[in-house]
């Protein structure tokens, strides 16, 4: 697969769990992610080969994002309105509701870190 075709699905795919996740309809988080977004798609379409540090960023950012919707999905059972809910309600780990780690890196990254944590309990 070539980098282009790489860059297409994982921008598919983030695009999909957006959409899941209600992240279009919400304001937390929102320019963040559309920010990420617009980047890779304005890669997407001038792509030469070349990627800049934006552009490494931004698909570093997705590919995290995109391992907290499988955490979050596997946690849920995949139950899209129970995904909703447990971004919107304060939630005692982190003081806030989730969906408001959503709009920055370090927030994407601290809700992976909860689940990487759920995970070690689990198991």
């Amino acid at each position: 697969m070539s980098q282009k075709e790489e860059l297409r699905v994982l921008i598919n795919a983030f695009n999909r769990a957006c959409q899941r996740l209600k992240i279009d309809e919400k304001s937390q988080g929102c320019l963040f992610i559309e920010s990420i977004n617009s980047t890779l798609k304005m890669a997407y379409g001038a792509y030469d080969g070349h990627q800049t540090d934006q552009v490494i960023n931004a698909k570093n950012t997705m590919i995290e994002f995109l391992s907290f919707y499988r955490a979050l999905s596997d946690f849920s059972g995949g139950d899209a309105a129970f995904m909703n809910h447990w971004l919107d309600v304060k939630n005692k780990s982190f003081g806030v509701p989730p969906r408001e780690l959503l709009s920055t890196c370090e927030g994407i990254q601290r809700l992976n870190r909860y689940f990487d944590e759920l995970d070690a309990i689990k198991y």
